[in-house]
């Protein structure tokens, strides 16, 4: 493979690498968008089943409620006590009416049963041939309502299937007499979300508690472990080999559609038992639809870039590398101009630098930073001069700086430092120093210190001069008023140009002022 065709082929992998990444990432928004709405679809949807059994289960808990309060009118307390006195024919004939008004008044109304304290069946409001049966076995939400007084309500498995039912203790006169049943069909709940959600709905039981129903009033489809009811079996028939009814929620294509099986509500007894669930079938072939017709638009235009990038790579291959290469030699030029401009740059700083300490050295001047936030000092080299220590020798320290004071200055230097910290002011002193072979120098320190926005000090910036030189001509100078000699520290006379030099850098030329050519050489006309 000749450099052309690698060339090629180098890029057009990382195009296709690109394209691939963006193809996931659209892929990826595509699925999240889809979760979203399944989500929002499936908390709506659970949501509004609660809302329908809450509605209907507060209805006829307040209705059996007013049913059997005496207080409400005369006919309710001449039933309750035809239920008291055990007048089977008189509590039918004063129940019917109002069995009737229920059914009315909704068509999923199914039983109403008057019930003993001894658990047996008194009537059956709705099949009045069958009576007298104990029902403790059956119903243990009727002995619990006949023990504790207290109102219960759940769904139960009846012959016809499952049953919304209500039991709530009589009371006549203080005395508890019984308890009395309202039941309603569960298909009731059913239709009642199907109704407001538009979608396929089923109530799913375990074939356990399924063999317990004798007059079946739903279709239903019998599986391994469960069984569905719904009035819409036909879109489950066919599919039930894939429908796993003990999940939360699943995708599966029914009727060569996809969706969502949710499980939007459980049905529980009296106990807080399940006794089935609520399951809804949400389509989401139309998302699902919209989603794949995104990826293929994406993976044709993919495919479109990749053909179009092939042809320009090919036919603009020569000009191509042309510009690459002028390119890189721009860039190489560029890079050594660059280097160039550094090297003279760092040559420059360093001349520059050494020229500093030069000047340094030859002033005899150097300087210090003290950094307080976190106490550490710098010492130029020419510091380390003066002080007669080598750079290395000692580490940079406030405590070793002070060590080469005088010691009788060293208060008097620490104290101008720190008034100076505190008043925020410089400061400028003289102070002496010892050298390790016992020599004093005297130098010249000036200071300033920086502060923060809240005024904490944060560095101090200082300068330190040897004036040794210029300290020794300072003062009161031994001089003979006739032949003008100084006197020495060991007590000799010298020639004050000698003192001068020794003491100082100065240099003498020698000459004669006017006054004293007249005075010498008056025999003479020299010009004034």
């Amino acid at each position: 493979m000749n450099q052309k065709w690698k060339v090629i082929a180098s890029v057009m992998l990382i195009i296709m690498t690109i394209c691939i990444i963006f193809c996931g990432i659209v892929v990826k928004h595509s699925q999240q968008k889809l979760d979203q709405y399944v989500r929002l679809k499936t908390e709506s949807t659970q949501a509004i089943s609660r809302s329908i059994e809450e509605q209907n289960s507060h209805l006829y808990r307040q209705r059996i409620k007013s049913f059997v309060n005496p207080q409400l009118s005369s006919a309710r307390e001449t039933m309750l006590s035809a239920f008291e006195r055990q007048n089977r024919e008189e509590l039918l004939r004063l129940t019917i009416p109002f069995l009737n008004i229920l059914k009315k008044e909704s068509p999923n109304f199914f039983t109403l049963a008057w019930i003993l304290p001894n658990n047996h069946n008194f009537l059956r409001v709705h099949n009045p041939e069958k009576y007298g049966d104990d029902i403790s076995k059956m119903r243990p939400d009727v002995v619990d309502a006949n023990q504790g007084h207290q109102q219960y309500a759940g769904y139960v498995v009846a012959g016809i299937g499952l049953v919304y039912s209500i039991i709530q203790p009589v009371f006549l006169k203080g005395n508890h007499i019984g308890v009395v049943q309202f039941g309603l069909k569960g298909s009731s709940l059913l239709d009642a979300i199907a109704e407001n959600l538009q979608v396929p709905v089923g109530i799913v039981m375990t074939n356990e508690k399924y063999k317990f129903i004798v007059r079946l009033k739903l279709p239903n489809i019998v599986g391994a472990s469960h069984t569905i009811q719904s009035r819409d079996i036909g879109l489950f028939e066919g599919e039930n080999g894939q429908i796993d009814w003990s999940l939360e929620q699943q995708r599966v294509v029914l009727q060569g559609k996809e969706h969502i099986i949710v499980k939007a509500l459980e049905l529980l007894d009296y106990a807080q038992q399940p006794q089935g669930h609520i399951f809804v079938a949400l389509d989401i072939s139309e998302q699902v639809d919209e989603a794949r017709s995104h990826l293929v638009f994406i993976v044709l235009l993919s495919v479109v870039f990749l053909l179009l990038s092939f042809l320009i790579l090919y036919t603009s291959y020569g000009s191509l590398i042309q510009k690459i290469m002028n390119l890189n030699r721009s860039l190489e030029q560029n890079n050594l101009d660059l280097e160039q401009r550094i090297e003279e740059r760092t040559e420059s700083l360093k001349k520059s630098e050494q020229q500093y300490k030069e000047a340094q050295q030859i002033a005899k001047l150097g300087h210090w930073e003290l950094n307080l936030e976190t106490d550490t000092i710098y010492w130029s080299d020419e510091i380390c001069r003066i002080f007669d220590l080598e750079p290395q020798e000692v580490k940079a320290t406030r405590e070793a700086f002070l060590e080469r004071i005088h010691p009788d200055d060293r208060r008097y230097v620490n104290k101008a430092y720190t008034e100076s910290v505190t008043n925020k002011s410089q400061y400028d002193i003289e102070y002496r120093i010892v050298l390790k072979n016992g020599e004093e120098k005297w130098v010249n320190e000036k200071c300033s210190t920086q502060y923060d926005d809240e005024g904490k000090p944060i560095r101090s910036i200082g300068i330190v001069h040897d004036i040794t030189e210029i300290k020794f001509l300072r003062g009161v100078l031994p001089i003979c008023s006739s032949c003008k000699q100084i006197r020495d520290d060991q007590g000799y006379w010298n020639q004050i140009e000698s003192y001068i030099r020794e003491h100082s850098s100065a240099e003498f030329t020698h000459s004669i002022c006017p006054d004293c050519a007249k005075k010498l050489y008056s025999e003479f006309d020299l010009p004034e």
